[in-house]
């Protein structure tokens, strides 16, 4: 079955300027009964236009519940939770944005995916000041499985640390035994662009401390903030590099612990 617009719950208002592209994020206006167009992803995002307009004060309907198609400025994965980008498209959600629904369906820049309106924020790991959450990322580099992990290359590994996130903890648990053709591979794990090798150093899978034999192995970060992860400065994502020689096999899960600063 095809999902495109369905029937929800429909609102007019006034538009604060001209409307010049159908299917993009309403966000509130400065005035009652007015709607603008979305221009960032902590905009109070409320619904989807439905059609264009001419002019500042011309009625707009909105789709505010239900199903409605929505242009995409990004890659989107079904079941994502969608924000707005700075021309009111669709794009991937992350920590501390608000977003206008989940994506029904998966697609790229310029495609129209029908949504699933439901607007919400992912909230930050973090306060200005009070009681806060931390963060825990977890992620997998599993060689044994996906050969394309075994190659001399930087892996990334699928999970993003936020903008300003500061790891003070981190651990890894060796499922499967790492190997090479002669046990000469090293592997490094930390974060894209910013330190990959911060979280563990590079070392030969064949090192007498045995750190990528199976068991759980303590990376960089202990818990003191002398050896704390500098803060990252984008989003960040974990990777792992191997170097020196292919990987065989090997499977490993990644545990980071953070708080996010400001």
């Amino acid at each position: 079955m095809t999902m495109g617009k369905t029937s929800g719950l429909e609102k007019s208002a006034k538009c604060t300027a001209a409307i010049a592209v159908a299917n993009i994020i309403a966000k509130f206006g400065a005035d009652d009964d007015t709607l603008s167009v979305a221009a960032a992803a902590t905009d109070g995002l409320i619904g989807i236009f439905q059609h264009t307009t001419s002019a500042a004060g011309d009625d707009v309907r909105v789709m505010l519940d239900g199903i409605s198609e929505l242009k995409l400025g990004g890659t989107v994965t079904r079941g994502d939770q969608i924000t707005s980008d700075a021309n009111a498209k669709g794009v991937k959600a992350t920590l501390g944005q608000n977003y206008i629904g989940y994506a029904l369906k998966s697609g790229v820049v310029g495609d129209l995916i029908p949504v699933l309106i439901a607007p919400g924020m992912i909230a930050p790991n973090q306060a200005a000041n009070g009681n806060t959450l931390k963060g825990l990322a977890i992620a997998t580099f599993d060689p044994s499985a996906n050969s394309g992990e075994r190659t001399i290359a930087k892996h990334g590994l699928g999970v993003i640390l936020p903008d300003n996130a500061i790891v003070d903890r981190s651990w890894y648990e060796v499922l499967t035994t790492f190997t090479s053709a002669t046990d000469a591979a090293t592997i490094a794990l930390g974060i894209d662009t910013q330190s990959e090798a911060g979280i563990k150093a590079a070392v030969a899978i064949s090192n007498g401390a045995n750190p990528y034999d199976a068991g759980l192995v303590e990376g960089i970060q202990t818990g003191a903030i002398a050896n704390a992860l500098a803060k990252c400065t984008a989003d960040r994502e974990l990777c792992a590099t191997v170097a020196v020689e292919a990987l065989t096999a090997g499977k490993l899960r990644l545990y980071t612990e953070y708080i996010v600063s400001v």
